[in-house]
C-alpha cells in the first residue's frame, strides 16, 4: 500500500514562520518582548504546522479570499481586546491560534479539532449552517449518477417535435465517467490515478520526444474500468505520456509520436519510475473512480437543428425549450470520459483521425475509439491550450488486442 503524499507539509515551516511572525507582532505592540515572544513563537509554530497539514489534506495550496478576510477581522478584534487588557494576552493568543485553524480550513464548524464530536450537530443543523459557510470538500469516490439525470433528459426530449425527438433518442449512448476524487486513505500504488508517478515494466526507459522527457499524465488500471466485453484487455496497467513541451494539436502528420502509452499486462511485475532528473517526493496524485452512465451525444448538425427550432418558436415556447435544454445539460455526465464518445469543444475530429490513420499507415476507414480524455487541471498544473482537453484515440481493433503503440492525441480548447 502506498500513502498519498501531502504536498503542503513540505513547507510547513514557512507557514509556521508566518503565523509566528503575526503572533509576535500582536504580542509586542503593548507588552514587553519576553516571555510573550516565546509564547507567540510556540503558538505560531504549532498553528502553522497544523494549518499546513490541514491545507494539504484539503488538497489546496492557499487560503481562500473569504478565509483571509475572516482572519483579518479576527486579528483586529483580538488587537482591540488585548489593547484594553494586557492580562488577556495569553488566552487570546490561544484563541488566535484556533481562529487561524478554523479560518484556514474555511469551516466555521468543523475546523481541525472536534470533527467527530460535533459531526451529529452539523448534520442536524446543516440547513442553516450551510448559509454561514460553504460545505467542506467531499472526499472518497464520487456518488452514483444523479437521480434526476434521466428525468431531465426525458423532459427535454418530450418537448421536441416527434421527428426530432425520435432522431435525438437514437443518440443516447452509454459512457464510462472517470472522476478524480480526494482520498485521505492509503490506496494501492497501482490504482487508477491522474498525476503521481507511473508503474512501468522492469527496464523500461522513460519516453522522450525531440530529446526531452515526456510528461506522465495518468495511469489506468484496466481491471477497474469495467469496459464492454472484448473492448479492452481484462487486466493490466496503462501509463499515459504526452509531449507537454510542444503540445501538438494532432492535426498534422508530424504530430505522430506526441503521446506514448506503455502497457504492463501483469501489474504485480510493474515497478515505480521517476522522470529523468526528478528528485524528492512524487508529484501530486489524484485517484480516479469509474462509473457507467448514459449521455445524449448530439452532433453539431443536430445541435444546430435544435437551436433553429428555438429561434423559430414563439416567446413562451422559446423560453421553455431553452430552460429544459439548460437543465438537461446541467445534469448530463460532464466528467472525464473513458472508452466513450468524447465531450467535444471544437467540433468533430474526423479530419484529424484521417490524418492519424495516414500517419500510422492505416486504412482511411479505420475505426477509432477514445481511450480517455484529460481536461486541463489546476491542481495538477495542466493547461492544454486555453483551458482545453486532450483526447487519446486508438484503433478499436488495437484496443481489443492489447496493442497501444498507435495512439493519436488531439488537443481542443476554447
Amino acid at each position: 500500500m502506498a500513502t498519498i503524499h501531502y504536498e503542503g507539509l513540505d513547507g510547513w515551516w514557512k507557514s509556521a514562520a508566518f503565523w509566528g511572525a503575526l503572533g509576535i507582532f500582536l504580542t509586542i505592540t503593548k507588552s514587553p518582548p519576553m516571555p510573550w515572544v516565546i509564547i507567540a513563537i510556540v503558538v505560531g509554530a504549532a498553528t502553522g504546522g497544523a494549518n499546513a497539514f490541514w491545507l494539504s489534506k484539503m488538497k489546496t495550496k492557499a487560503i481562500s479570499i473569504s478565509g483571509w478576510v475572516g482572519l483579518l477581522v479576527f486579528a483586529g478584534l483580538l488587537y482591540l481586546l488585548t489593547n484594553t487588557n494586557p492580562l488577556l494576552r495569553v488566552p487570546t493568543m490561544g484563541f488566535f491560534a484556533l481562529g487561524c485553524l478554523f479560518t484556514s480550513a474555511n469551516s466555521l464548524v468543523f475546523g481541525i479539532v472536534g470533527t467527530r464530536a460535533i459531526k451529529a450537530v452539523n448534520t442536524k443543523n446543516a440547513s442553516w449552517l450551510s448559509k454561514l459557510d460553504p460545505p467542506a470538500k467531499r472526499t472518497g469516490p464520487p456518488p452514483p449518477a444523479p437521480a434526476d439525470q434521466l428525468s431531465n433528459r426525458e423532459a427535454f426530449l418530450a418537448a421536441l417535435p416527434a421527428a426530432m425527438q425520435a432522431e435525438f433518442r437514437r443518440e443516447v449512448v452509454e459512457v464510462i465517467e472517470a472522476t478524480p476524487f480526494r482520498s485521505l486513505e492509503s490506496l494501492p500504488p497501482t490504482a487508477s490515478a491522474l498525476g503521481g508517478s507511473p508503474f512501468l515494466p522492469p527496464g523500461t526507459p522513460w519516453p522522450e520526444r525531440n530529446g526531452k522527457p515526456m510528461q506522465f499524465l495518468a495511469m489506468l488500471n484496466l481491471a477497474e474500468i469495467a469496459a464492454p466485453a472484448g473492448a479492452l484487455p481484462a487486466a493490466g496497467l496503462l501509463a499515459i505520456f504526452y509531449d507537454s513541451h510542444e503540445q501538438p494539436w494532432g492535426g498534422e502528420p508530424e504530430d505522430l509520436g506526441s503521446s506514448v502509452i506503455l502497457y504492463t499486462p501483469d501489474p504485480a511485475s510493474a515497478l515505480p519510475a521517476k522522470a529523468p532528473g526528478e528528485t524528492g517526493p512524487s508529484p501530486l496524485r489524484q485517484p480516479v473512480a469509474f462509473r457507467r452512465a448514459t449521455a445524449l451525444a448530439l452532433s453539431d448538425a443536430q445541435e444546430s437543428d435544435f437551436y433553429a427550432l428555438v429561434r423559430e418558436s414563439p416567446g413562451d415556447e422559446k423560453s421553455r425549450l431553452t430552460a429544459l435544454h439548460e437543465t438537461m445539460l446541467e445534469s448530463e455526465p460532464r466528467g472525464l470520459r473513458v472508452m466513450s464518445p468524447p465531450i467535444l469543444i471544437q467540433g468533430d475530429m474526423d479530419h484529424d483521425l484521417e490524418v492519424a490513420a495516414a500517419a500510422h499507415g492505416l486504412p482511411e476507414d479505420t475505426r477509432w475509439t477514445l481511450l480517455i480524455q484529460l481536461d486541463s487541471n489546476d491542481d495538477l498544473d495542466w493547461s492544454w491550450g486555453d483551458a482545453g482537453t486532450l483526447y487519446f484515440w486508438l484503433p478499436s481493433d488495437d484496443l481489443a488486442a492489447g496493442r497501444f503503440d498507435r495512439v493519436w492525441t488531439i488537443l481542443q480548447c476554447h
